[in-house]
């Protein structure tokens, strides 16, 4: 097909947004879901719609399907309001099915009868499939992100109940026994060495399980609040002060349930993947998401900076910092992958199990 025609073609797509808006929110009545009822909700999903087809419109008219973009906040948003909101993921996953439906009636429509329909039909069809493919990506991970916050609030309000409950109960009574040794050793007055040294080893004994279970309380409280990776990469996003980047940090899940060498390799790691997107990528939105489970991790990284290309042969720089990032994961017994284009950004995700048996952070 010569440029002009897959112009035209392109701009009689676009012409039928409203059209493809229409028959999609249509469709989700049908269907009763929930997403066409409410005017916020459906809002958000308009926005998406539009931005899917624009994505498609743009691979005809360039000529090749557009680069995919990071997963960056504004989608994670969307799907952590969706997720607030009491949406269910099977509710996004039905809206993404009748979109597809529609945008591809669209589309065979337009260009059935062009020629080269058929390689328009897979480019076009293709860049729509990913783009909302990967809005469903992000909203299930918002999801499993919801539920790993839900567990560790769970957790983290059962250690400052026990916690609460040790000072409470065993503290108390342990504090009284003592007073009650005392009492009780005023009352003796003088007595033979033996019976001296069987309330000393007693007093004794008490007192070691009252410091124990002070040690039990601060133990439990710590680990209720404590959560030092989330401190440490937002400390170092910090320091780097870099007024024109804006960089979002999410670790969700308990770093109770990762050892804390995982989390110091983790660490270093995510840091020299924000190192990059500050310095080298010239990137003015970041965000960092990890979810911890109780048997593995997963993170990612993604920027809006200039990106490269993975086909090319990097410079000396990227390669360093590349190499170094697969040694770290490596040294995890993990997985990582990369997702970059010029001017398209970088994405990094990583996985990396936690081994059973291994000591956690706070144990």
């Amino acid at each position: 097909m010569a440029g002009g025609d897959a112009a035209a073609a392109a701009a009689r797509i676009a012409a039928s947004e409203e059209e493809i808006l229409t028959r999609y929110r249509a469709g989700l009545r049908q269907r009763h879901n929930p997403i066409a009822a409410d005017e916020d909700v459906w809002d958000g999903c308009r926005l998406q719609a539009q931005r899917i087809l624009a994505a498609g419109v743009e691979s005809l008219r360039a000529g090749s399907a557009p680069s995919p973009a990071p997963l960056l906040s504004s989608m994670m948003d969307l799907a952590a309001d969706r997720v607030q909101q009491g949406r269910r993921i099977s509710d996004s996953a039905e809206a993404g099915v009748v979109l597809f439906e529609v945008i591809m009636d669209v589309l065979v429509r337009e260009l059935t009868d062009e020629p080269g329909a058929v390689r328009l039909l897979e480019r076009a069809i293709g860049t729509v499939q990913r783009e909302i493919g990967t809005r469903l990506q992000v909203g299930s991970a918002a999801y499993d992100s919801f539920l790993l916050n839900a567990v560790n609030e769970v957790n983290r309000r059962g250690y400052l109940g026990l916690a609460r409950d040790i000072h409470d109960q065993m503290g108390n009574s342990l504090s009284l026994a003592l007073r009650q040794l005392d009492l009780f050793e005023m009352a003796l007055g003088e007595v033979d060495e033996s019976v001296a040294a069987r309330l000393a080893a007693t007093r004794q004994a008490v007192h070691d399980s009252l410091l124990m279970a002070r040690d039990m309380v601060s133990g439990l409280r710590r680990n209720a609040r404590d959560a030092p990776l989330r401190t440490a990469l937002r400390n170092f996003v910090e320091s780097m002060d870099i007024a024109e980047t804006t960089a979002q940090i999410h670790v969700n899940g308990s770093e109770n349930w990762a050892p804390s060498e995982t989390l110091d390799e983790l660490y270093v790691l995510l840091r020299e993947c924000l190192r990059n997107s500050f310095t080298h990528a010239r990137a003015t939105r970041i965000v960092v998401h990890v979810d911890i489970t109780p048997h593995e991790i997963h993170a990612l990284v993604g920027d809006n900076g200039r990106g490269f290309d993975l086909s090319a042969r990097p410079g000396p720089k990227t390669i360093n910092g590349l190499t170094g990032i697969r040694e770290r994961v490596a040294l995890l017994d993990g997985t990582v992958a990369f997702s970059s284009a010029p001017g398209k950004g970088t994405t990094v995700r990583c996985w990396v199990p936690i081994r059973e048996g291994a000591t956690t952070h706070g144990q």
